[in-house]
């Protein structure tokens, strides 16, 4: 929903709020184009702006995410012996069920090796949209995996962070434990600036649905809103269009 420069943007703030010197940027595989963007970034802010104020931020490759003939993961994590004391923040994706395990094997290894704090990124929680059931015997997947990230063990400063963009609704973070701090932001504030910035004044915003428009329609001031409202009728589903005017 939002561009990939305005995602790097927002992670930079994130990794760059404190002013201690050095910080750990660990990723899966499939972020290392992110990851390689955000130091890009942070390099850049050191450069233009007084160091005492920003961190120096390490994009550290040091997991091997190889895998044995049946397909099970084998991770090998280099330099464990230097993590103690570090502040590490681990950029996540778990875009597909297959690589879900090996990342929370590394996630439940790093605090185990003396990880200062521990941040782990998590743009898209996947299961976010199975929250509740309707009838018995569904099973709510959302609570499934916030009860998994909710046993990642503490750290020397106490409890894993755990930064989520727009969670599919934010009653969530109570499916999380006590072991786990959910960081419930969102990216629509950067959808609003890339609109302003392109200065259009006839477009309008669309949601997907009702809960979607209460939720985020009040960024936009007084843009014209689409809602897509969804009917069931005999096992079909009916998209219905309200407003826009």
């Amino acid at each position: 929903m939002f561009s990939r420069g305005g995602a790097v943007r927002s992670l930079i703030d994130l990794v760059m709020q404190h002013t201690k010197n050095e910080v750990w940027l660990v990723s899966h595989s499939s972020m290392d184009h992110l990851a390689e963007k955000i130091i890009e970034r942070c390099h850049l802010a050191r450069t233009n702006e007084s160091q005492h104020f920003r961190r120096n931020v390490i994009w550290k490759r040091i997991v091997r995410w190889d895998h044995f003939a049946d397909g099970f993961p084998n991770i090998f994590i280099d330099d464990v012996k230097e993590m103690a004391g570090k502040d590490v923040m681990f950029l996540a994706s778990f875009h597909s069920p297959a690589v879900i395990f090996e990342q929370m094997s590394v996630l439940f290894a790093i605090p185990r090796y003396l990880a200062r704090s521990f941040h782990i990124i998590l743009p898209y929680f996947a299961t976010g949209t199975m929250e509740r059931i309707d009838k018995e015997g569904q099973v709510a997947t959302a609570k499934t995996l916030a009860t998994l990230l909710s046993t990642v063990p503490l750290t020397a400063r106490g409890p894993p962070q755990l930064l989520i963009f727009d969670i599919h609704a934010l009653q969530e973070r109570f499916y999380f434990g006590e072991n786990i701090i959910p960081r419930l932001t969102s990216a629509i504030p950067l959808v609003k600036r890339e609109l302003d910035i392109l200065g259009h004044k006839d477009w309008c915003v669309a949601f997907p649905d009702e809960g979607a428009t209460k939720r985020f329609a009040s960024h936009f001031g007084d843009t014209a809103i689409i809602t897509c409202n969804k009917i069931r009728k005999n096992g079909d589903r009916i998209i219905k269009i309200r407003g826009g005017e």
